[in-house]
């Protein structure tokens, strides 16, 4: 028995070996059938040698397709659906919420993908009744079918075919529009119990590895399948220099339409932990030339040729890209003119027809970067709207701008027809120059909440786009602000600093000009070189950013354990009778009527902003605000010499990739960050300080048709110089009366 163990495992061992020898001796040494199962690599140089040299040089063999070498990766691939602006990663959940409701996606497709099919994989929430309810699925806006939201545990999946729609090979926009309808309550607060989750990891067009061709329509929709999966981009090369990279990434993010792309760098002989579908590899040659190859893994490969110790020449690298179709072109925010009166339909508004219970619509603008008014000047909607008759009590729309409510308007009287034109003033402050949102919400409660919504045969609400807006003109005037700046940044225009390394590429790929503006910078920095930033001029230490940067603890971590009971005293002494409660003393102070402290607690709150206000202009100090935020990147503009000059700290845990996506997305948002300090929160919204120190500046000359906005705006920007000067008048007024009676006093003695 044990001879025969012995003899097993020296087979064993002996087994690679001789397997190793018969792959030494070369392919007539093995089968017919292991010559199919193992690719050979043939590496020039090292065969026979030719006396004629190659005019130029072959790209290895490895990067080419060869029909006799087997993929090692035979899973198919999926092209997912991708936010259309914002972070997207491979865990991603897209939710529909409401009664009614739109969600929009990239979809970027080869060629051969045209004829296959849609894959959707959802789940909804239990209180959706699958009978009232349809998703609407858009490609390119036509649709392309709908389904039944009927899944409610696990994810189900639905599958549309492409074939004779308006799909094409390149960028696409795959939009969802939800109507969804609870089973047993109605109401604001059943909307919000109404969602669609989507998962993004597996919805899209799925396909063979091999179907797709090695070309430029195949690489970028390659690119953009593994950006979205969440899975890295690799840039292979040896000694890759700043500027080929920075080349790369610029050719990259233009052919994919500023899309974020997680580019890093990595070794010619890295191994992914996951199969690759797409890869860039720089390879030193005697010429410059761009080309797409199949990898021996199957994953589609941008070789890019270059003579050593020179950068790689983006012009090539985008002309090799060229023949992809361009990006879908998303409509901008339409430019307002102050001083005249514009329509809704001017600005891109439609007419709004609700029968939701909880609606929101919003109007984005823009307006001029050297439009600026801060005093009391007022805007004005001109506003036409209608509402069904006998609402539910309580019914309301609210008008809001930039968030601030402005106006309430009641939906449960005199209803059943357009109302008359209503002008809806505000102060034209809460304006800013480039992008603004005037938003419309509604709220209807239920009638009853507690049963399922009853079935109308009218609209509930509707805002007719003839309805206008008035924005009063201003003099040609601007405050330092990071949203002026961050709307006029290229790729080009973006640098890192320090250990973030390939952190910068990113950021390089995904940001493109919005806007024509002057000379910008943006300087990327990792968390732990924040100590290289000039924090100094803005008063700001390093461990204050730390704090708003550092991972939140969990609340596990935080719970402090229970201490030990101990044990009261026993009262020996005589017994005393003692009140359950202990009676508090009174005061001996005078204590104001009930009605009064409600007045006064109503009145304090506005007090105390507006001396707040008074004493720090801006949105006050800045160490307690940071104090209250926690996010994962903080954009600042440190420099009140050089506000054009932008530096991005990273967190510990922030994903370069994502915070470009939110980046770029919040410079086209009204939401987005603006002022002199913005930090990244982790939901993806932004907060902003402004500084006192933002000093309007005049582009115009002062002239007396101008004055009295201009001194308005100065005053307006710091408070405290009204109060001086109106200070300074007062005393300068009585002293001057003090002068004059003493001086006519004495002239009647004589």
């Amino acid at each position: 028995m044990t001879r025969l163990v012995t003899g097993l495992l020296v087979a064993a061992l002996w087994a690679p070996a001789a397997h190793g020898q018969a792959q030494a001796q070369g392919p007539s040494a093995s089968t017919a059938g292991d010559a199919d199962a193992v690719p050979m690599i043939v590496i020039e140089g090292l065969g026979e040698q030719d006396d004629a040299a190659p005019a130029e040089p072959a790209v290895p063999s490895v990067l080419l397709r060869n029909s006799t070498v087997k993929s090692r990766s035979t899973a198919p691939w999926l092209f997912p659906l991708r936010p259309l602006s914002g972070k997207s990663g491979a865990n991603d959940m897209a939710r529909l919420q409401g009664q009614a409701s739109e969600g929009a996606f990239r979809l970027v497709l080869p060629p051969a993908a045209l004829s296959g099919r849609l894959t959707l994989a959802h789940r909804s929430s239990v209180n959706v009744l699958p009978q009232g309810s349809e998703i609407e699925v858009l490609l390119n806006g036509r649709k392309l079918g709908s389904f039944r939201p009927d899944s409610f545990g696990t994810l189900a999946t639905v599958s549309l075919p492409l074939a004779g729609s308006q799909a094409r090979a390149g960028e696409n926009i795959v939009t969802l529009r939800a109507s969804q309808r609870h089973r047993i309550f109605c109401g604001p607060d059943a909307s919000f119990a109404l969602w669609t989750d989507l998962d993004l990891s597996q919805s899209g067009v799925q396909m063979e590895p091999l179907a797709v061709r090695p070309d430029a329509a195949g690489f970028v929709a390659a690119l953009a399948a593994q950006a979205g999966g969440g899975q890295a981009v690799g840039i292979r090369g040896q000694k890759v220099d700043p500027e080929t990279l920075r080349a790369i990434a610029g050719a990259l993010g233009q052919a994919t339409g500023g899309a974020p792309l997680p580019l890093t760098v990595a070794s010619p002989w890295a191994v992914a932990e996951r199969p690759a579908q797409a890869r860039i590899s720089l390879l030193p040659s005697n010429r410059s030339a761009v080309s797409v190859q199949q990898g021996g893994d199957g994953a589609l490969v941008l070789v890019i040729e270059h003579p050593p110790g020179q950068a790689a020449d983006p012009a090539l690298i985008t002309e090799a890209l060229s023949g992809v179709p361009d990006p879908l072109t998303l409509a901008q925010p339409v430019m307002l003119q102050p001083g005249q009166e514009t329509a809704f339909a001017d600005l891109g508004f439609t007419t709004v027809v609700s029968s939701e219970y909880y609606f929101r619509r919003d109007l984005g603008f823009r307006l001029p970067e050297d439009w600026l008014l801060l005093a009391s000047q007022k805007a004005t909607v001109e506003l036409d709207y209608g509402f069904a008759e006998n609402l539910p009590e309580g019914g309301l729309v609210l008008v809001k701008v930039n968030g601030t409510t402005v106006r309430m308007l009641p939906l449960d009287r005199n209803g059943g027809k357009i109302q008359p034109r209503l002008p809806v003033s505000f102060s034209a402050r809460l304006l800013r120059p480039g992008l603004n949102a005037l938003s419309f919400e509604s709220i209807i409660p239920g009638d009853p909440a507690d049963e399922p919504c009853p079935t109308r045969d009218t609209d509930m609400l509707t805002i007719l786009d003839s309805s206008s807006l008035l924005v009063p003109p201003s003099p040609k005037m601007q405050q330092p602000d990071m949203a002026r700046t961050l709307s006029g940044l290229g790729g080009g225009d973006v640098q890192g600093l320090g250990q973030v390394g390939d952190g910068v590429l990113p950021f390089v790929a995904a940001l493109t000009p919005v806007e024509t503006q002057g000379a910008g910078a943006l300087t990327v920095v990792g968390f732990a070189d924040a100590s290289l930033l000039p924090l100094t001029q803005r008063g700001i230490a390093a461990r204050d950013l730390e704090t708003v940067l550092l991972p939140p603890v969990a609340p596990a971590a935080l719970a402090q354990p229970k201490p030990e009971p101990v044990e009261e005293p026993v009262n020996t002494g005589p017994a005393r009778l003692m009140p359950a409660n202990p009676v508090e003393p009174r005061s001996a102070s005078w204590t104001l009527p009930g009605w009064v402290d409600r007045a006064w607690a109503a009145v304090r709150a506005p007090l105390e902003r507006g001396i707040d206000r008074l004493l720090h202009p801006g949105d006050g100090l800045l160490q307690p605000w940071l104090a209250e935020q926690q996010g994962v990147a903080v954009l600042m503009s440190l420099e009140p010499d050089e506000p054009e000059r932008l530096w991005l700290l990273l967190g510990p845990d922030a994903d370069a990739a994502d915070v470009a996506a939110d980046l770029d997305a919040g410079r086209r948002s009204a939401g987005g960050p603006h002022g002199q300090i913005s930090v990244l929160r982790r939901d993806g919204s932004w907060a902003s300080w402004t500084a006192a120190d933002a000093r309007p500046v005049l582009l115009e000359p002062l002239a007396i048709g101008n004055i009295r906005p201009v001194l308005g705006n100065l005053v307006s920007w710091q408070p405290r110089a009204l109060t001086a000067a109106m200070l300074g008048l007062a005393w300068i007024t009585a002293l001057l009366a003090l002068y004059f009676v003493v001086s006519t006093r004495g002239n009647r003695k004589k």
